[in-house]
């Protein structure tokens, strides 16, 4: 461990994720003086190190430091005040906290008020500025912020002072000043000061940041840090925990080991808890499952760790189950919301009334002293709109061609565009339900509710199943226990558990008589498909067979008549199964892997073996019209987006291609005994290429996959690899489907701008299948890469998050184009109004025939009222957040929607500001004009004549409105008038609380 920091910077590296807390709480840099961690999880960073340290401190005579969450919505100035003075303790700030504009050490200065002794006061007027700058009158001045007046006396507690202090007057003369030596008994000694400077605790408009309190002699703490940060923070002593430091100099590295692993064996557990506390060990143990009051932790933690240098092991229900018995939070599929936050400026959007823009950022204006943000939106011609942010609902991400004409503002064209789509998406819905109805006409074999061995083995499974498995699982036995044949896309990311859903799909097929297939892209992949059911399956007895070119033509020829005479129930196999002379004896169910790599025309050779098949297909990365179909409501989808326990999102890296970056990241991942991927898609090079990273990393054991070697060469350099024999694999995208090797956790991509982002994502999901940090680097060989290129590789840097699959394709199908989605007839009405409009107008044209009405459409409202109502930057920093917020308010539909968005965000970002209130109350009301049929609330300015003026309040009507509601109204508010289909009143007459009596208005108009 370090004891002091020199050139400035100094990196942390192996250390573990949940193992970072107990490190800072152990390092020795906090007694040298004060340390300010950043973090974007403050409070989980705050409890792990208290804990830390009270540990710690039971076995140590060291003074105890102290850990101060910083909150600078709510000032502190005891804490800044520490800080400033480089005090020992450690400061947990959020993240966000550095753009926040807090007062200044100067500023406060410059605002202070000076007392001297003999100076002449006017007593009133000390006590008007203590008030006006923050200070409270209390009976006692024994806190900081606070004083007290009895008679001649005034006690005042300053802000950054240690103790009170006591001014005595003789008349309107400042006779002394002393300070207390005991605050809570308010005794003052007799150390007299001559002048007491008092700060305030509020500063209007403040511009200094928590930077400004730093001392030089200070410790600054950051998380795996931008680069931007680390440059804009090198004036600061630094320490920054990076797993690839960007430099050999000033690293301090750990040597964290991994826990055991029990898997559930709870005598072989406590025999080795007792084995590491006869080495002196510390064991500490979190889990949901065990009673641990001895050894428990008071936190949850996604992963244990071991440290032989402090005598620690940390285990939790990943290393003592294999899993975590949490349930986790699923994701809402807000498709559109999240569409709409990756926004950003310079991409194409379309609004519902005005067609296709360019997004050109939020903006902020300023209107009668009332601040408002809209959405900048470009149009042809120059043309601009500025859209209010509670109207974010109308507009969306434009998916279609690559540069699209941007339509004029109250132009004609756009009108006829959409006339003339709704027709065509009428004919189109007319054909799709057609086709539908056939399917459902025919009647699909109904499959027996689940039996004992079903029930049996699914307790088999060694994991929980997250609550998206559950669903997913759920929605495909109802799908095979109706008379309706099943058509359902399971999309989960890699590593998710779609393999247990078709699995247990396949079981009940079986159990049910029938015979299933199983049509995987590749051998690799088949073959671990087999040896995954072999293993699960084997003890119920169930016959299943593998089925591939590489095998002999006898063993083909044996596998494909035991096929036929059904003595296989579970055939698995690639593209061979669908050659002519493959023959079911009672097929029922087809299981369909990584469906994007099959064409439609193998898929609908499948389903011509029988009309009514079930047929279940799995995929990380749908392919477009696959994922048109499941948005169009017209195939069934389950997405599993929740990420199994422990689980880590891989940390990607897009470089111009650099050796010395290879070189260090493959040294890496071999110090801590894992293998690396790196892929390598030329065939006729890729062995002298791996002689060249050979030479690189001599001492590495390196071998070359692709799939033109022979079956035998390849079995034998995958089974090596498996084995561990094989550090490094250079390989084609041989490995992009199928391979889960836990210990492989570094991938490698040369030359990634010639892959598809689909295909790069799947690829990246080869790596990270445990509780390990996955590293996933691709390399690019251009300086200056083409744009679709780019954004392919910006996309996959973006979307780095678990379970961003489905997202990927859909980022992959706006780069593409969406032209060929819908086949040739609708390409032109796709790229016409971009996928999301032209899919939801094909949703309500399929709900228009299908049912027979025509959905009522939702009341547009135009609110102009004076108010400040927006989420300030200051509140939320990152504009992606800000932007899905806005979505999401702005297709709020009831106050309960209102209140649970409220509720959600108060709770992850704190005490809301005024101007996101005021927005919530603009919410409201637009709610409640929507109930009274009211599309426009606005203010109008009416002259007399002369220079007065004064403010109106007008509601107009979007249809009649009904004279006995109104007369109810003005029963209750005489001051409103009657109009043309519209009433006004005085602003002045709704009152100090208009906000108030206006909802109140809106409610008995909207009864």
């Amino acid at each position: 461990m370090l004891s002091t920091i020199e050139n400035k910077i100094q990196y942390w590296t192996g250390v573990p994720e949940t193992a970072k807390p107990y490190v800072l709480a152990a390092s020795p840099l906090s007694s040298k003086g004060a340390v300010l961690l950043f973090s974007k999880n403050p409070k989980t960073w705050e409890k792990q190190i208290r804990f830390w340290q009270a540990r710690q401190n039971t076995h140590s005579t060291s003074p105890r430091i102290q850990t101060l969450l910083l909150d600078l919505d709510n000032l502190n100035y005891t804490f800044l005040s520490h800080l400033r003075k480089n005090r020992s303790s450690i400061f947990i700030a959020p993240l966000n906290s550095l753009e926040q504009k807090i007062p200044s050490p100067q500023e406060l200065k410059n605002q202070s008020l000076i007392l001297q002794s003999g100076q002449k006061i006017n007593l009133p007027k000390v006590i008007g500025a203590l008030l006006q700058n923050g200070y409270r009158k209390e009976k006692n001045a024994d806190t900081a912020g606070c004083f007290a007046t009895r008679g001649g006396i005034i006690d005042i507690f300053p802000v950054f002072h240690d103790h009170a202090a006591r001014l005595e007057l003789f008349g309107d003369k400042i006779e002394s000043i002393k300070t207390a030596n005991n605050n809570l008994m308010m005794s003052f000694a007799n150390d007299i000061i001559s002048n007491l400077t008092i700060p305030p605790l509020t500063v209007q408009n403040p511009q200094g940041t928590i930077l400004d309190w730093l001392s030089p002699n200070s410790t600054l703490i950051l998380d795996e840090p931008e680069p931007n940060l680390k440059k804009r923070l090198a004036k600061f002593n630094l320490v920054a925990f990076e797993a690839f430091p960007p430099t050999e100099k000033n690293v301090v590295k750990f040597t964290f080991r991994q826990p055991p692993l029990f898997y559930g064996k709870l005598d072989l557990l406590a025999e080795k808890i007792k084995q590491y506390k006869n080495k002196e060990y510390q064991v500490c143990v979190a889990s949901k499952r065990l009673d641990n009051t001895e050894n428990g932790l008071p936190f949850a933690l996604p992963a244990g760790f071991l440290d032989s240098t402090g005598h620690l092991l940390v285990l939790t229900d990943t290393e003592i189950f294999g899993f975590r018995k949490t349930r986790q939070r699923s994701r809402r599929f807000a498709l559109d919301a999240e569409f709409l936050a990756n926004l950003s400026p310079g991409m194409h959007i379309v609004h519902i009334d005005h067609g296709i823009g360019r997004f050109s950022g939020i903006i902020e204006r300023e209107l009668d002293q009332i601040k408002r943000e809209y959405f900048c939106l470009e149009y042809g011609f120059g043309d601009k709109l500025f859209l209010p942010i509670d109207q974010a609902e109308k507009i969306t991400r434009y998916i279609g061609r690559e540069n699209p004409i941007l339509h004029r503002l109250h132009g004609g064209i756009w009108h006829e565009i959409k006339r003339q789509a709704r027709e065509d998406s009428r004919k189109m819905a007319e054909e799709l339900l057609k086709i539908q109805a056939s399917r459902e006409t025919e009647k699909g074999f109904v499959f027996s509710p689940d039996t004992p061995d079903q029930n049996k083995m699914e307790a088999s499974f060694p994991y929980t199943e997250t609550p998206d498995q559950e669903k997913a699982i759920a929605a495909v036995k109802a799908d095979m226990e109706s008379s309706k044949p099943m058509d359902r896309l399971i999309c989960g990311d890699v590593g998710f558990g779609k393999t247990e859903v078709a699995m247990r799909a396949a079981f009940k097929a079986r159990e049910n008589q029938k015979q299933v297939c199983l049509l995987a892209p590749t051998t690799i992949l088949a073959q671990q498909h087999f040896d995954t059911f072999q293993k699960r399956l084997k003890s119920f007895g169930a016959r299943i067979a593998l089925l591939t070119r590489f095998q002999s033509p006898s063993k083909q020829k044996k596998i494909l008549r035991e096929l036929c005479q059904g003595e296989i129930e579970i055939i698995i196999g690639t593209h061979r199964l669908l050659s002519s002379d493959v023959k079911f004896f009672n097929l029922g169910l087809i299981i369909i892997d990584e469906e994007q790599r099959f064409g439609v025309r193998h898929k609908e050779k499948l389903k011509s073996l029988r009309p009514n098949l079930d047929i279940l297909t799995l995929s990380a990365t749908p392919i477009p019209r696959t994922l048109h179909f499941a948005l169009s409501g017209l195939r069934e989808i389950s997405a599993i987006q929740t990420a199994p326990a422990g689980r880590r999102a891989i940390k990607t890296y897009v470089r111009l291609h650099n050796e010395a970056l290879v070189q260090k990241a493959i040294r890496a991942e071999l110090e801590r005994k894992g293998q690396i991927y790196y892929l390598y898609n030329k065939v006729e090079t890729i062995f002298p290429f791996a002689k060249k990273i050979q030479a690189l990393i001599p001492e590495a054991v390196i071998d070359v996959a692709h799939g033109q070697m022979a079956e035998k060469d390849l079995s034998r350099v995958m089974s090596e690899f498996d084995q561990g024999k094989i550090q490094i694999l250079v390989a084609t995208t041989i490995i992009e489907n199928g391979l889960d090797l836990p210990n492989v956790n570094t991938l490698i991509v040369d030359n990634a701008p010639s892959f598809g982002l689909s295909q790069l994502y799947q690829i990246r999901g080869r790596i990270g299948r445990s509780l390990r940090q996955a590293y996933a680097y691709f390399f690019y060989h251009q300086e200056k890469l083409p744009e679709s290129s780019s954004r392919r590789l910006q996309a996959l840097l973006a979307m780095q998050d678990l379970g961003s699959g489905f997202q990927i394709a859909l980022r992959d199908l706006e780069i593409r184009g969406a032209g060929n989605i819908l086949g040739r007839e609708q390409s032109g009405n796709v790229n016409a109004l971009g996928l999301h409009l032209y899919t939801k107008l094909l949703n309500q044209t399929i709900h228009e025939l299908r049912t027979g009405k025509t959905k009522k459409p939702i009341l547009e409202v135009s609110l102009d009222l004076p108010l400040s109502a927006r989420l300030p930057r200051e509140f939320i920093a990152s504009e992606k957040k800000r932007l899905n917020i806005y979505y999401q308010l702005s297709n709020s539909e009831s106050f309960a929607d209102l209140a649970a968005l409220r509720f959600s965000l108060s709770k992850r970002y704190g005490r809301l500001p005024d101007q996101a209130n005021n927005l919530f109350e603009i919410l409201k009301i637009k709610i409640l004009a929507r109930r009274a049929i009211i599309c426009e609330l606005s203010i109008a300015k009416v002259w007399d004549g002369g220079s007065n003026s004064e403010r109106k309040l007008c509601l107009t009507f979007a249809q009649e409105f009904d004279w006995k509601k109104v007369e109810k109204l003005r029963e209750k508010y005489p001051a409103w008038n009657i109009g043309e289909n519209k009433l006004k009143i005085n602003f002045c007459d709704l009152g100090q609380d208009w906000i108030a009596t206006l909802k109140q208005s809106l409610k008995i108009l909207g009864q």
